[in-house]
């Protein structure tokens, strides 16, 4: 960072950050005078999908459909219970 831009955030300046294109972006620092002290221009990173990301992604789905199936199976036993072992009153 810039020694100037350092010693007006320091000092209580007040600092705002400008959206440019192409994903960058810059900080100004405006000191109690209303002169501008820039900062360096930053640039955002994309996040990274890796391998082990993906891998996770299908796990959960894997899981979710196992799920899915013993809730089903659940619901078929209940109404099996159900129907064949009512008991009257």
């Amino acid at each position: 960072m810039p020694a100037d831009f350092l010693k007006c955030v320091k000092n209580g300046g007040k600092v705002v950050t400008k959206q440019l294109k192409g994903g960058r972006s810059i900080k100004i620092c405006y000191d109690k005078k209303g002169k501008s002290h820039v900062s360096e221009v930053k640039t955002k990173k994309k996040a990274k999908i890796n391998s082990k990301t993906k891998e996770n992604t299908k796990k959960d789905e894997k899981l979710l459909e196992n799920s899915k199936v013993i809730m089903r199976d659940l619901i078929k036993l209940k109404e099996h219970f159900d129907n064949n072992h009512r008991t009257e009153v």
